[in-house]
């Protein structure tokens, strides 16, 4: 079955272009290989998110990455909603674009959290089942042939075919009160097993992992490995890396090492995806400020190398992070990652815009003249 899904993985990434014909009856010329993160067009109002993601279908991104927050779909034990997504997914097929779906967080009475001394984070659940429960049940809704396309005719259907488990859980932020590759992978099998029962052909995808020197973290390529070893090859089609770097040719430098490892692995046929990178303009010094024209730069180099190493990659597509920079998070702390948008955060576009769009939609345009 992985063999499967992986044929089907890779046809559609080489023909990224045929489908453009049914995009384009929703007024979109996006490449799905092409992504974006645009939290900010999906949690305001619905006229400024229809309106934002048709802006950005026709900057030529086909992808928005998006997380669905468990906590929010199922508040108490046994009582679920799924209205805020129905909302937010809809309206994405509406503009013609993809959603990758990040399936996160847990509610209160399904963690680990402890009730006292808990740590600042994310918690895993108590019982892996449950968790997969909620990822058979997103997949039934909005997989193919999924409950709300049936239910919203009038919408053409975008059923979601890659599923993103869990963010970041070599970091302890995200897998308190410490990163374990064995528990990870023990989540990414029971969701991914529960996915294909309601969805056979369905992509399932790793959480994207960085690199990070904070106290606590597993290094990427070690946690890599520990996934291996603890027998994630036959839990996942897809390993998703986070490749922050400070130039274009660092991000593939990054995804290079990563296949490395994955055959070093035995696992030659696993595929690789970009699910966030990008450079700041301005704030905090890090290695990925650089500058308005520095960011612009960055981008139009980086879109192109990462089409032209796809297949040597076995590279599925990236999500460019983001689309509008961010407030300061609580308290008025600031921190570079907030300042990647391709828009300021009142809106006004940067040079990085321009270059963005340029470069993705060279890359349709291309498509559709083969």
């Amino acid at each position: 079955m992985r063999a499967l899904r992986l044929l089907i993985t890779g046809l559609l990434v080489a023909a990224a272009g045929l489908a453009l014909a049914g995009v384009a009856e929703a007024h979109s010329t996006g490449n799905t290989f092409v992504g974006l993160q645009a939290d900010d067009a999906f949690d305001r109002a619905p006229a400024y998110r229809m309106a934002t993601l048709h802006r950005i279908a026709e900057s030529g991104a086909g992808t928005v990455r998006r997380t669905i927050d468990w906590s929010l779909v199922e508040p108490k034990k046994g009582h679920w909603s799924w209205k805020a997504y129905d909302a937010q997914i809809g309206a994405a097929a509406k503009a013609g674009l993809q959603v990758l779906p990040v399936l996160f967080n847990v509610p209160s009475w399904a963690s680990t959290r402890p009730r006292t001394h808990a740590k600042r984070g994310t918690y895993p659940p108590r019982r892996m089942s449950q968790f997969a429960e909620f990822a058979a049940r997103a997949a039934q809704r909005y997989g193919p042939d999924g409950t709300f396309w049936r239910r919203h005719p009038s919408i053409e259907a975008r059923p979601i075919v890659t599923w993103q488990i869990w963010n970041e859980p070599n970091l302890p932020v995200y897998w308190q009160p410490r990163p374990r590759a064995a528990s990870y992978v023990a989540m990414l099998r029971a969701a991914g097993e529960a996915i294909h029962t309601v969805s056979p052909t369905a992509t399932i995808m790793t959480a994207g992992l960085p690199k990070s020197r904070l106290k606590g973290s597993i290094e990427l390529t070690a946690y890599v490995q520990q996934l291996y070893a603890a027998g994630a090859a036959t839990a996942f089609d897809t390993l998703a890396v986070n490749p922050y770097a400070a130039t274009p040719e660092g991000v593939v430098g990054f995804l290079q090492q990563i296949r490395t490892i994955m055959d070093a692995a035995g696992d030659p046929d696993g595929h690789l995806y970009a699910s966030e990178f990008g450079w700041s303009d301005v704030g905090p010094g890090s290695d990925f400020r650089v500058g308005a024209a520095g960011q612009a730069t960055a981008i139009a180099g980086a879109i192109p190398q990462l089409w032209a190493a796809r297949i040597a990659l076995k590279l599925d597509g990236f999500v460019y992070y983001s689309w509008r920079d961010g407030p300061p998070y609580a308290g008025g702390h600031d921190f570079w990652g907030l300042h990647t948008g391709l828009l300021r955060l009142g809106g006004a576009r940067k040079p990085a815009f321009a270059a963005f769009e340029k470069s993705a939609q060279r890359l349709s345009t291309s498509l559709l003249s083969r």
